[in-house]
This record gives structure tokens, sequence and C-alpha cells, in this order.
């Protein structure tokens, strides 16, 4: 889920519920596809695209989440005291640091994109 229209390469509206961890709840205006190049051991990385994003102006930060990662998309997340690395096939998809704060940040350069929009 993310904020950024912008970082869509495909999207169309779409309005969604979303309860979030502290029962509040929120609505999506869009769903798409995000791509981003990932930066693994300081180098891009083969471009990775994310699909059925959800659109949602109220977040404050992005999510994501590891179980749907692991358990529909076959992905093995190995987290270390600093890193979370994503791994499927064992290769090294994309990495993620985990801040003071312990939330992650995508090493990453998000691809924008002006898209064409589907009513």
């Amino acid at each position: 889920m993310t904020s950024y229209y912008y970082w869509f390469k495909t999207y169309i509206y779409c309005r969604k519920v979303v309860c979030l961890a502290d029962n509040f709840i929120i609505y999506s205006v869009g769903v798409g596809s995000v791509m981003f190049e990932p930066t693994i051991h300081g180098k891009r990385a083969r471009a990775v695209e994310f699909s059925n994003i959800l659109h949602i102006l109220d977040l404050r930060s992005n999510l994501l989440s590891c179980s749907f990662f692991t358990c529909s998309k076959g992905f093995e997340i190995d987290i270390s005291l600093h890193t979370v690395t994503f791994k499927r096939n064992w290769a090294i998809l994309f990495t993620t640091l985990i801040n003071s704060n312990n939330s992650e940040i995508l090493n990453r350069t998000t691809i924008t994109f002006e898209v064409s929009l589907s009513v």
C-alpha cells in the first residue's frame, strides 16, 4: 500500500475498505502496479514490479506484507539485526534496512510514471 500516485505503472480506480492494526478504517482510491530498482550490496539490481498495490491517500508510510510474500509468492525472508532480505529461488530480489524506529526502508530507486487511468 502506498499514498504515492506517481509510483504507479498501471492504475485503475478502486475503492476498498482497509482495517489497520489499530482498527482504524481507511479506504483505497485505486490499485495498480509499482516498479522499482533494488540496490543490493551497493549496486542496482534488476527491476522488480509489485502488482495489486493499493493507492491509499491517508497512509503516512508505505506498507508491505511479509506474510503475503512468503505464503502467497514463495519468498524466503531473512531478518538480521539491521537488514531484511527477500529471496526467491535462492536469489536475492531486494533488501530493506531496519532503522532505529524498528521500521524498514527499502533499498531502491522507485521508477515514476505518468499513468493512463482506467475507469
